[in-house]
C-alpha cells in the first residue's frame, strides 16, 4: 500500500539522517577536543576526528556499508577547512 511504501521510505531517512547527524558530531567533537587539549593545527585535528568518527563507523559490521559516505563527509569537511586557510571559501 501506499501509505506502508511512505513508512518504509520515511524510517530509512530518518535512520540515515540519524546515523550521518550522529557520525559528523563525533567528528566535529573530536576535532574540538583535540583543538582544546593539545592544538596540532588543522591535519592534526582531522586526523583524530577521522580516527574517532570513522574507527566508530568500523566498529559494527552493518554500518561499513556507509563507510564510503562518511568519508565523503571529512573530505568535504577537509577541503572547507583548507580553501578556508587560503581565503578561497
Amino acid at each position: 500500500s501506499r501509505s506502508a511504501q511512505g513508512k518504509f521510505v520515511f524510517q530509512g531517512t530518518y535512520r540515515s539522517g540519524m546515523f550521518f547527524g550522529a557520525f559528523f558530531g563525533v567528528f566535529h567533537t573530536a576535532k574540538y577536543a583535540t583543538r582544546v587539549l593539545v592544538d596540532p593545527g588543522d591535519a592534526g585535528e582531522i586526523c583524530a576526528g577521522s580516527v574517532a568518527a570513522l574507527g566508530g563507523v568500523m566498529a559494527k559490521r552493518e554500518w561499513r556499508v556507509s563507510m564510503p559516505y562518511a568519508v565523503m563527509l571529512v573530505a568535504m569537511d577537509t577541503f572547507h577547512v583548507f580553501m578556508r586557510e587560503d581565503g578561497k571559501a
